[in-house]
């Protein structure tokens, strides 16, 4: 719709802009005209539609000099174009300049009445009011709506739509959020969940740990140390009983030096006990061998196990290290999934605060469009009264028209009407009909006419008709004369219109069949271009000469071109002209007779291309022609009868197939 595409500057002009669109402000757009047509025929409109296709329309623009004159003589405050008043979008600019820009915006009635008629200005104009001032001197106003403004209503609309893309964009944009800070979320829970395995994998390791050869070996050592330790007690024990032994020995020797039997018996004794000593001393050796090579194997295992106890203690220290880690970001992680939650609840106590927004926006939108619907209504019914009232006033100005023809016989039937017209109804002269009653006037003017019988009978009727008559023919030359007068200014107003309006039709008309003509040549000659040129510079009434090129080169006239050249530009010229006003059925008769094969190819195809709607019928003897028809009629003459048969060109028909 007209009134969606814009937005007006300043809220003031708001009735000025709509009184200058009026109902175009109702109609619908389209890109083009067959889209239009679509609309209208298969749209399924439940009421009457108006449709602007943009590729159609065409608009009477107020050129810049009359607007800057304009407002050079009230001021740019008080003077401003419609077009200028508004911001659309680029697209829509021939729809713009089709509604709005054949108007003056006037904040005064005065100011727009007397800049209207101006012969430099002379346009349409509209005050703040919505009063309308038009060329043909009517005055409107009365018209405007009473209700608010449609334009402000359609702003209010757009603004309101805009907020809710706004909201709706937000909505989106939190909805990312959320849709980060869940993923954020499910990181914080896998993190956790990681943590807890490397928590329980640790204390894994710990019970393991327990369990190794290491802790049964370094069990084992230390019952090991005990019981070497006892070795060595039960050794020192030895080595003093030896000692005891040896002292013994030495005090029974001395003893024994008196006495032989005595000697040999206690030497008998000394010498089994030091035996039993001795061997008690062998096996004390052979037990500490023993044991001594069991320290050497479990000093050797002690080392690697010590080994195994360092790189156990390294990896528990990483352990603990990525434990401490862990837990750090599992610390960090609650404090963010607090945070995250807090936000969450925040945005979507936002999210449930905005649809509560929307909800009631759009529940205004259905007020405002529903309100919409009925100031569209009472449009519909001001301009029913507009026409009933433009009725009206065609009436009464057919009756003006009519009382002032009268007034106009009476006058010239009457002379002394026109010489005491100034008196009538003056008082105190013999015109105040205040002082006179109608009946009596009525008695008088009777008795009058009967006077006036009465002296017909005394005077010469026939000179008075004949002075009668020729004061009416007389009156009646004057009146002729004033007659043709008027009509004279009448023709040459129309002559002037349609000098311009000759203008406008043979400009387009050139400028239509110069585009065909160079498109058609193109066609006919590859590398060529074609073109009308004015003879006089903007002025192509004078007359107009063709103008021919080959890539990009222009001749000096068309006898640099061969006969089959000139064929061709006379060809395109004429279907040029065919094209601007085009017909369904043309029976050329040896376009091609001119022309070599290549050229009678480049008709048929030109034919195909830019004579879609016409049917052709054409004479021809070459092949080329042939190739492009989509029926051929062949006559033949054998024995003494004419014959003629029609075929479809299989050709063409199975390149389209």
């Amino acid at each position: 719709m007209v009134g969606k595409l814009f937005d007006v500057f300043n809220g003031e002009y708001c009735l000025a802009l709509m009184m200058t669109a009026g109902g175009s402000l109702y109609s619908y757009v389209t890109d083009d005209d067959l889209t239009s047509k679509k609309i209208l025929q298969r749209g399924q409109l439940q009421q009457r539609v108006t449709v602007i296709p943009i590729n159609k329309i065409t608009s009477y623009a107020i050129q810049k000099e009359v607007v800057d004159f304009a407002q050079n003589l009230v001021g740019s405050q008080n003077c401003q174009s419609a077009l200028s008043l508004i911001n659309y979008d680029p697209y829509y600019e021939p729809v713009m300049k089709f509604v709005f820009d054949h108007t003056l915006i006037f904040r005064d009635l005065n100011v727009a009445q007397q800049m209207t008629y101006r012969p430099k200005i002379h346009c349409r104009s509209v005050t703040l009011d919505g009063d309308v001032v038009d060329l043909e001197g009517t005055l409107s106003g009365d018209s405007k709506p009473k209700g608010s403004n449609v334009l402000q209503e359609l702003g209010e609309i757009k603004r309101l739509e805009n907020d809710i893309k706004e909201r709706k964009r937000e909505i989106q944009i939190i909805d990312q959020q959320l849709g980060s800070l869940e993923n954020k979320a499910r990181s914080y829970q896998k993190l956790k969940e990681t943590i807890e395995l490397r928590q329980h994998e640790l204390d894994a390791c710990k019970q393991r740990l327990s369990q190794t050869t290491f802790q049964q070996h370094q069990t084992e050592i230390l019952s090991l140390k005990e019981h070497i330790k006892s070795l060595e007690d039960d050794l020192l024990k030895a080595q003093n009983i030896q000692k005891l032994s040896q002292t013994k020995i030495k005090d029974i020797e001395s003893k024994l030096a008196d006495a032989k039997g005595y000697r040999e018996r206690e030497l008998k004794k000394a010498a089994e006990a030091m035996q039993a000593a001795k061997q008690r001393a062998e096996k004390s050796r052979n037990n500490w061998k023993k044991h001594e090579q069991d320290h050497d194997t479990l000093c050797t295992e002690i080392e690697s196990l010590q080994k195994d106890i360092v790189q156990a203690k390294e990896q528990r220290i990483s352990l603990e290290g990525k434990i401490a880690k862990l837990k750090t970001e599992q610390e960090e992680m609650r404090n963010k999934d607090a945070s995250v939650r807090e936000k969450v609840a925040e945005l979507r106590q936002k999210i449930k605060h905005q649809k509560d927004k929307i909800n009631s926006q759009n529940k205004e939108l259905k007020a405002l469009f529903i309100k919409l619907e009925k100031l569209e209504k009472h449009n519909e019914e001001f301009n029913l009264e507009i026409k009933k009232k433009e009725n009206e006033v065609n009436k009464v100005r057919s009756e003006s028209k009519d009382s002032f023809k009268k007034i106009e016989n009476l006058e010239s039937k009457y002379p002394w009407i026109n010489e005491d017209k100034e008196f009538f109804g003056m008082k105190n002269t013999r015109y105040d009909y205040s002082k006179e009653n109608p009946v009596e006037a009525g008695q008088k003017l009777s008795s009058m006419g009967e006077q006036k019988e009465k002296m017909e009978r005394n005077i010469n009727l026939r000179a008075m008709v004949l002075l009668e008559r020729e004061e009416e023919n007389y009156q009646e030359t004057i009146r002729r004369k004033k007659i043709v007068e008027q009509d004279k200014e009448k023709i040459k107003n129309i002559i002037c219109k349609m000098d311009i309006k000759k203008r406008e039709k043979v400009e387009k008309a050139w400028m239509i069949v110069d585009e065909n003509f160079s498109s058609i040549f193109s066609t006919l000659l590859q590398g060529a271009q074609a073109r009308l040129n004015p003879i006089k510079e903007n002025n192509q009434l004078v007359g107009l000469e063709i103008k021919v090129g080959f890539n990009g080169i222009w001749k000096e006239s068309l006898g640099e071109l061969s006969s089959g050249q000139r064929s061709l530009v006379a060809l395109s010229l004429v279907l040029a002209m065919l094209k601007f006003s085009p017909a369904p059925l043309y029976i050329p008769d040896g376009v091609d007779a001119a022309l070599d094969m290549s050229h009678t190819q480049n008709i048929g195809n030109m034919l195909k291309t830019h004579f879609t709607s016409s049917q052709f019928i054409i004479v021809s003897l070459k092949d080329g022609m042939f190739n492009n028809a989509n029926v051929l009629f062949s006559t033949k003459f054998g024995e003494g009868v004419s014959a003629v048969t029609r075929k479809v060109n299989s050709r063409l028909h199975a390149t389209r197939r």
